[in-house]
Order: C-alpha cells, then sequence, then structure tokens
C-alpha cells in the first residue's frame, strides 16, 4: 500500500506537472572570499570556477574586516580580500558561469550569457583614479565594462550621474548592476538604490556585455569574463567582501531588500536543496517539469544528481527531497515500479525549449 501510495502521489505530481509552467530557471553563485581561496561560498551551477589570472595571487591577501582595520559592516566580522591595483595582465578570471540565455530578433537562440545581475560588496580606500568592476573581453584587450570614477559616480561611456563622494567609498559599499538586453538596460544601484536605468544600445543580445557561456574554449591566459580588470590597469587598491552572478535580470524591489554590504553575504540564502533543479527553494512539481523539459540531455538544467545526464534518477532525488509548501507527506524513494511509471509519464508529457 505505502509503495502504490507513493506512485500515486508522483503520477498525480507528473500530471500536474505537465498542465502548470515551470518558473524560469536561474543559476546563481556567490563568492566570500574566506579560507585563501576563489571557492564560491555557494553554488547551484558546480562547474563554475574562480581562478587568479596569471600572478595575481602575489597582489591579493586574505583576512577579515578586523585583521585589515576595517570598518565594520553588519552580520558580524566579514571575510574579505585585500588586492593592490592589478595589471593589464592581472584579475579574477571567471569560466563556466551559465548556459548561452535570450532570444535574437530572427528568433533563434543567443550564443552569449546576455540577462544577468551581479553584485559586489568592496571598500576603496582612495578613489583617485578609475577602477574597473569586470571585464567581457576574454583577453582583456579592450576597456574594461563598468566603472568606478574618481568623482565616485558608477558606469560607463561617460555616463556617471548620481554619484557618490569619492570618500563615502571608504567604508563597505554594494554595488549591483544588471544588463537587461530586453530593453536595453545598464541598470546601477548604489546600497540597494537605483542609481541610474541607463539606457544603451550596446545592452543588447550578443552585444557588448554578452558573458561567454559554459564551454566556451577559453582556457587561462584568457577567461569567459574577468573581475576587477581592465586592459590598461585601470584598477585600484580595495578590499572586496563578497561578489554575486545570477543570470537573470533582478527586479528593482528585490536589490532593495539586499540593502547594503553585509558580513553574511549578499543573498544569505543561496542554500541549495538536492532535486530544487529550477532553484525556487522548494522541491516540488516545477522541478518535475522542469526535468521532463530538459529529458536525455546532458544538463546542467534538469541534471538534479550532475552525472550528466538528465533522466529518471532525477526524478528519483526529486522524489526523495520532496518539499511543497504545506506538505505533510513526502513521496519515498522510487522502486523500479515507480521509475517506470515516471518515465513513461515523463516520455508523454515532454517538451523541448531553447536557450533560457
Amino acid at each position: 500500500m505505502r509503495i502504490c501510495s507513493s506512485w500515486g502521489r508522483l503520477a498525480a505530481a507528473f500530471v500536474l506537472a505537465g498542465l502548470l509552467a515551470a518558473p524560469a530557471s536561474a543559476v546563481e553563485t556567490e563568492w566570500s572570499f574566506d579560507d585563501n581561496t576563489l571557492a564560491p561560498k555557494s553554488t547551484d551551477h558546480p562547474i563554475t570556477s574562480m581562478t587568479f589570472l596569471l600572478d595575481t595571487e602575489t597582489a591579493v591577501t586574505f583576512g577579515t574586516a578586523s585583521s585589515y582595520g576595517l570598518p565594520a559592516m553588519p552580520g558580524g566580522d566579514a571575510t574579505a580580500m585585500h588586492f593592490n591595483p592589478f595589471t593589464n595582465a592581472q584579475g579574477l578570471a571567471v569560466y563556466d558561469i551559465a548556459p548561452p540565455n535570450g532570444t535574437l530578433p530572427d528568433m533563434s537562440p543567443a550564443l552569449g550569457v546576455n540577462s544577468y545581475t551581479m553584485a559586489w560588496d568592496v571598500l576603496i580606500p582612495n578613489v583617485t583614479g578609475f577602477m574597473s568592476f569586470y571585464q567581457t573581453l576574454p583577453d582583456n584587450s579592450n576597456d574594461g565594462d563598468f566603472f568606478l570614477r574618481n568623482d565616485g559616480g558608477i558606469g560607463i561611456s561617460g555616463n556617471y550621474d548620481n554619484t557618490t563622494p569619492p570618500n563615502n567609498w571608504a567604508t563597505w559599499t554594494r554595488v549591483v548592476l544588471s544588463i537587461d538586453p530586453v530593453n536595453h538596460l545598464f541598470n546601477k544601484y548604489i546600497n540597494g538604490t537605483l542609481v541610474e536605468a541607463q539606457p544603451h544600445e550596446d545592452a543588447d543580445f550578443d552585444n557588448r556585455w554578452t558573458l561567454y557561456p559554459d564551454g566556451s574554449a577559453n582556457d587561462p591566459p584568457f577567461a569567459d569574463f574577468f573581475v576587477l580588470a581592465d586592459e590598461d590597469g585601470e584598477t585600484l587598491e580595495g578590499y572586496i567582501s563578497n561578489y554575486y552572478f545570477t543570470d537573470k535580470v533582478v527586479d528593482s524591489a528585490t536589490i532593495a531588500a539586499w540593502g547594503g554590504a553585509d558580513a553574511d553575504g549578499i543573498v544569505p540564502d543561496v542554500v541549495i536543496k538536492p532535486g530544487d533543479v529550477n532553484f525556487d527553494g522548494i522541491v516540488n512539481i516545477f522541478d518535475i517539469n522542469f526535468v521532463s523539459s530538459n529529458w536525455n540531455e546532458t544538463g546542467p538544467d534538469g541534471d538534479a544528481n550532475h552525472d550528466g545526464i538528465v533522466n529518471i534518477f532525477d526524478i528519483n532525488l526529486i522524489s526523495a527531497n520532496w518539499t511543497p509548501a504545506g506538505a505533510t507527506a513526502v513521496p519515498e524513494p522510487a522502486t523500479v515500479g515507480l521509475l517506470l511509471v515516471g518515465a513513461a509519464l515523463v516520455g508523454i508529457g515532454r517538451k523541448r525549449f531553447g536557450a533560457k
């Protein structure tokens, strides 16, 4: 009876999954620069990595706000990485941050990561010139793509309106940038407040601010993109406590709720539950629907157990970790019969998607 009951619950979930549209998937990765490494603090995209470009490691040290004699921030004694001004051969190289997203005007899938949001918790003691927050070109051979300017403003292309006084950067500051290619916007925030939704023609699909996606052939010293890098060394001394990336345009209300710099991180609740393949915080029918939509693909979309293939074992993991809001019963791990029922239902309800 218990097995039959489990079948019934999971079968019902599959039927509902075919009727309900799954929320859009997104990836999230956050670094907190502790333990003298560049390993992510949290990620739901396990192939993502960050490394030092060439001899960058000689230009940085790791510690805490108190060990550096820096101002405190909410949440406790923050971990931090101190960086000297980087040369054009230095920076933090990032690889395999996300799959491509977006659709071109001819309705073909875009080739790169076009919609995304980044956030930095930084402290810059002396704002005496320009500092590049990141660089999209894989060989760092052109100008960076988002800067802090010597008057305290953040922006690009001469547009640094609504500036923050330079001495304010000697306290911990949260900077957020979102690239919205649908509306051609370059959205800039300081401590949760929108500085400007800057229109820019290059904020388009597969254009200047597009990032190279998973699997790009950008081996060191190249990268899919760089953090704190610029082709002619327009960088400054400073400290970074947190850096966050997600491949979606985060809305203003959410960024306002993030607020200012915090020792707990930018998105402290980035905790990925086993089976939560659409990363909405719970394991339910929407995760089954997402697996169904990517059936027999290599992932990472839908690959709950990260074995390189989206199949019945991912359904099994979802079943074992079923946690819908308000649920009083959790489906048991799948048996052979459950696998067969699940496979048949997925085959019936399957549909394909292109780039997210």
